[in-house]
């Protein structure tokens, strides 16, 4: 009947990190990221995991308890953060010492101990591929469980069936562990992959769109600039018709810039890259768009690293900036600082555009790239697509990070080519070139 009934708790136990983690999966690519809202749900969520694992244990020796608690444990700091880590710890030792016992004092510090070493490790987490996620999270628990396995052995050596227990007790814990992240995982990996697949039809449609009326529109704003152009030139109108036809002019033009926002849509990438100077691209960049910066009472900073090469097409590589830096002038209506470095990030050229402007919000974060999305009164978000576009057909991404009334960093990440030696700068040595 004992074995009956630890076989039940145990599979409590299961069910409960399980119930959890399915919890996790479903709900959290829901919630906003960075958010108040999703740290409370991930605190929430793990605290009553340990909790409930704690409060059935499948069996109980010497004042040790045989549970889960550290599964959702070590979870804490790679999902929810350091702070749901603190919580976690905090809560876990009050009710520790709740619940009493001869092992109090270890249990707190093993606890202790498996959440500050789960903290350290989390960064490395957050960027490694899923293989490696599950090794990172089952470093600790090894870690522990050795530490447990050496008390417990001590304290139940005399006892029959010690060594089973003891292994049942590692190889549970550390397949539940493994199931549970790769399961998180893999639901994570599907929303990001539905998330990209709803953004390529967007793109498909907006590329079938540009395809078909992009020729027939540009051929009479053509014609309608050249006779603009001419009446502009005649001595019989006044200053202000002048003005007029100089307006619509402009208009036209902008009308082409957007028609060309469409064009570079439904091109298809370079199907021969060639390697591309970062830092010349860059250069070239701020060069353009510095009398533009000077309009707008900006300061353009450019810190490169030379030596950075990418596979790619320069045009493109261009737009790609251009757009961007673009976006980051407007966005500071009261002038500000723009500054722009980039550098090696192990096989990545790292592209940082910072401005000290109006920033955004999370809900606009989450929109950025979406067709006819802009911030801007009289934006049409094509540009910063056609970036986001480009970027990823390079194999590379966009990370975007902003505070409201602080300003916002958008860090491209490009693929580095070595068909080329060239003299590399030890990373952290800038050299300011604006």
């Amino acid at each position: 009947m004992q074995n009956i009934a630890g076989a039940s708790e145990l599979l409590l136990n299961v069910c409960i990190v399980f119930v959890g983690s399915l919890t996790l999966q479903l709900f959290l690519p829901m919630v906003k990221p960075r958010g108040l809202i999703k740290t409370l749900f991930v605190q929430t969520v793990l605290n009553v995991e340990m909790i409930l694992c704690m409060s059935f244990p499948y069996t109980q020796a010497e004042g040790f308890s045989f549970d889960l608690r550290a599964v959702p444990m070590i979870l804490a700091p790679f999902y929810g953060g350091r702070n749901t880590s603190a919580t976690m710890l905090i809560i876990y030792a009050v009710y520790r010492v709740i619940l009493g016992g001869p092992q109090t004092a270890k249990g707190v510090f093993i606890g202790m101990s498996l959440m500050v070493f789960s903290s350290l490790i989390s960064r490395r987490f957050l960027n490694a591929h899923r293989g490696k996620k599950v090794m990172l999270a089952s470093f600790p628990m090894v870690l522990l469980l050795c530490g447990l396995d050496i008390l417990l052995w001590r304290a139940l050596y005399d006892r029959q069936g010690t060594v089973a227990t003891i292994a049942t007790f590692d190889s549970i814990n550390l397949i539940v562990l493994s199931v549970t992240i790769l399961g998180m995982e893999y639901v994570a990996e599907n929303f990001r992959l539905s998330q990209e697949i709803n953004r390529t039809e967007k793109l498909h449609v907006v590329g079938e769109l540009a395809a078909s009326i992009a020729h027939e529109i540009r051929n009479p704003l053509t014609v309608t600039r050249g006779f603009l152009q001419l009446a502009m030139q005649s001595n019989e109108i006044s200053s202000d018709e002048k003005r007029y036809l100089m307006t619509a002019v402009g208009e036209l033009d902008r009308a082409h810039e957007i028609i060309n926002d469409y064009l570079s849509l439904a091109r298809p990438s370079a199907d021969d890259p060639t390697s591309v100077d970062v830092d010349r691209q860059l250069q070239h960049v701020v060069e353009m768009l510095q009398p533009y910066g000077h309009l707008h009472n900006v300061t353009i900073s450019l810190f490169i690293s030379e030596g950075l090469l990418v596979p790619g097409d320069p045009k493109k590589l261009t737009q790609l900036f251009v757009n961007i830096v673009k976006n980051a002038v407007e966005a500071m209506p009261k002038g500000g600082n723009l500054t722009i470095r980039n550098q090696r990030c192990k096989a990545f050229a790292a592209i940082s555009i910072r401005d000290t402007g109006i920033g955004m919000t999370n809900e606009e974060l989450k929109r950025l790239g979406n067709p006819f999305y802009s911030t801007k009164a009289n934006g049409t978000g094509l540009g910063l697509m056609a970036s986001y576009q480009i970027c990823r057909s390079m194999g590379g991404r966009i990370e975007v990070s902003s505070n409201p009334g602080k300003g916002t960093e958008f860090t491209v990440y490009l693929p580095l080519t070595d068909d080329r030696p060239r003299p590399i700068k030890p990373e952290g040595l800038e050299s300011p070139v604006v």
